[in-house]
């Protein structure tokens, strides 16, 4: 089992990991001054498998904090963690005392001429439109369950 943890784009995260959502309970706060921007929002998602993965994001840390801008991915299990702190995967586990850096991989080919490419017809789509439209679903279900205070399934 492992959990998941995450200060950003968590839906596309969970499906290039293989997963599906299952249910999905979210809150969110509009107090900040800037109209129906949320300005505070968690939810956290129960997937197909019996894991949880949660998102919290937030737009209230100033611009000159030293933590501005610092959202991370992690994915905690029974061995360890892994955390992405902006361009560096790390893992944590009590082997290394601590943590260590571990080498990026490349994508085989960037995102947007992958897109592009795609769509004309000249390879397969990295991520597929079917998982962009999943990931949207999920944004989707996310804020409505954060406006109605129920819990959705996905």
């Amino acid at each position: 089992r492992f959990f998941l943890s995450a200060g950003g784009d968590l839906p596309v995260d969970a499906l290039q990991a293989g997963e599906r959502l299952g249910e999905d309970q979210a809150i969110h706060d509009r107090d900040g001054g800037h109209g129906d921007l949320e300005m505070t929002a968690i939810s956290v998602f129960e997937m197909e498998n019996g894991c949880t993965a949660s998102v919290h994001s937030d737009y209230y840390r100033p611009d000159g904090s030293k933590i501005h801008g610092d959202d991370r991915l992690r994915v905690t299990g029974t061995d360890g963690i892994l955390e992405v702190r902006g361009s560096q995967v790390y893992l944590l586990n009590a082997e290394n005392d601590g943590e260590k850096p571990l080498p990026l991989l490349s994508p085989p080919r960037p995102l947007f001429p992958d897109f592009v490419h795609a769509l004309q017809g000249r390879t397969g789509s990295l991520i597929t439109p079917e998982d962009t439209l999943y990931a949207t679903y999920v944004a989707l279900k996310a804020r409505e369950s954060a406006e109605t205070h129920e819990k959705v399934l996905l």
